[in-house]
């Protein structure tokens, strides 16, 4: 008998521990005495146990937190489940469309700033009809096994709703509802409040939007091009989409440095709106992590933000609603909200089933990597196509690269950030742990204090 070799243990308390399988999903609380048996059983093995220790290793046992098969019998059960989830998630892709790269906002954290050096026309090209017409081509094919009866297209950019592009996004709906799709949309707002009801009309079924603050402190932050703010556009947008029936809203709402002494006045403004009451609108903290395209002194590395988020739900029984901001950033919280284990083989999507196709032909699979042309993984002018990066890609997990297979943690990070690993090392199959080790230990203690007040 052995130790498994997925098995973790947290301190919560003076004398509590969450002891995790990270292979199979096991989390119990246990007291220092188990710990002990544990850490007894890893030195030695096959040591004398007392009655209590009997009953204790019996439980041990039943849990998968002690096993007698082999670590490699171990992995490799991991891999048959890995092989057949991601056979299954390959069957429907999850397309994301860049009208343009253009957007009227100059926000202060944008990620996409970079392109703003490029040229005008590079910047401002917009899909044409017959791009768009070859664009459903390449749609369709690839969803050609996909058997969701409703299948969803996201609008992203820049910003999908400039006014200029009205009519060319309903053309593309148009062309999208024909093939059977419907829409989503990633959009600063400001001109939604304007399109709201002719886009719903066109099969857009929700959006996204982004709040920094109450109006002095987002309107210095997410501004116009003349410097104008746009809080209260935003918030005409948000409330013209309740009006004309999107289904989902999701409501972003920023936090770092620069305003984190703030957010509180903007949930209790979501509070005082009702909107934390309308199901239709998902309200969740979103932390403005570094990027490697700009220096924007108040970010938040990422495991911080989640920590510094989880603190402030903690804080206060009435922002319980955004619940949803942290159970979602490592396969731990989803396990203690909601009693399901989604182990993490990979990063996010983007070494899956995610594709960006932009106004220029390129396909991308992550949102950092678009409009950085050694970064596209193909294209879908004047024909699909896809070339070898697409397949490290896809390729890339953490039983693929044998730093991670060896490690306890693999189905909690999965690997880390590709495009980061990449501008790091200059390889996409390495490693990028994102101090997933101190993280663990932060997030299951906090995670754990969270959920014993919900």
């Amino acid at each position: 008998m052995r130790v498994s070799s997925g098995v973790v243990s947290v301190p919560v308390s003076s004398h509590e521990f969450i002891v995790v399988n990270t292979y199979t999903g096991a989390v119990d609380l246990v007291d220092q005495d188990v710990i002990t048996l544990l850490e007894e059983i890893a030195k030695r093995g096959g040591i004398p146990l007392s009655e209590s220790d009997k009953s204790a290793l019996k439980t041990l046992i039943t849990r998968g937190y002690v096993t007698d098969i082999s670590i490699e019998d171990e992995i490799n059960t991991l891999e048959e489940l890995f092989q057949r989830s991601f056979k299954a998630t390959q069957r429907c892709k999850l397309h994301r469309i860049i009208v343009t790269y253009d957007c009227d906002l100059r926000c202060k954290y944008c990620y996409e700033m970079h392109l703003r050096k490029r040229s005008l026309p590079w910047l401002r090209k917009t899909l044409t009809e017959n791009e768009i017409d070859l664009l459903f081509d390449a749609v369709s094919y690839l969803d050609s096994n996909c058997d969701m009866k409703y299948r969803m297209i996201t609008l992203y950019g820049g910003e999908p709703f400039l006014p200029q592009n009205i009519e060319i996004v309903k053309y593309l709906m148009r062309k999208g509802m024909k093939r059977g799709y419907r829409f989503f949309a990633v959009t600063n707002g400001v001109s939604l409040k304007d399109y709201a009801s002719e886009l719903k009309k066109e099969g857009l079924d929700g959006v996204q939007i982004t709040l920094d603050g109450l109006r002095e402190v987002h309107d210095k932050r997410r501004f116009k091009a003349d410097g104008t703010g746009t809080f209260d556009e935003i918030v005409q947008s948000i409330e013209e989409a309740r009006k004309v029936g999107f289904e989902t809203i999701s409501l972003r709402l920023m936090v770092d440095r620069e305003n984190v002494d703030k957010i509180n006045d903007l949930v209790n403004f979501v509070i005082d709106k009702g909107w934390n009451q309308d199901k239709r609108i998902m309200t969740h903290l979103a932390n403005v992590f570094k990027n490697s395209h700009f220096d924007y002194s108040p970010s938040i590395p990422w495991e911080e933000g989640v920590i510094n988020i989880i603190n402030i739900l903690s804080q206060n029984e009435s922002l319980h609603f955004l619940i949803k901001s942290v159970i979602k950033s490592n396969p731990i919280g989803t396990l203690f909200m909601t009693g399901e284990w989604l182990p993490k083989f990979f990063y996010c999507d983007a070494n899956c089933n995610q594709f960006f196709y932009d106004s220029h032909g390129d396909i991308y699979t992550c949102w950092k990597a678009v409009g950085k042309g050694e970064q596209a993984v193909g294209r879908f002018l004047p024909a699909l196509r896809f070339d070898a990066r697409y397949r490290a890609w896809i390729q890339r997990n953490v039983l693929s690269m044998p730093t991670c297979r060896t490690c306890r943690y693999l189905t909690l990070c999965g690997g880390g950030c590709t495009i980061e690993a990449y501008e790091k090392t200059g390889s996409i199959m390495s490693p990028n742990c994102m101090g997933i080790r101190d993280f663990f230990d932060r997030y299951v203690s906090s995670i754990y204090r969270l959920s014993k007040r919900k």
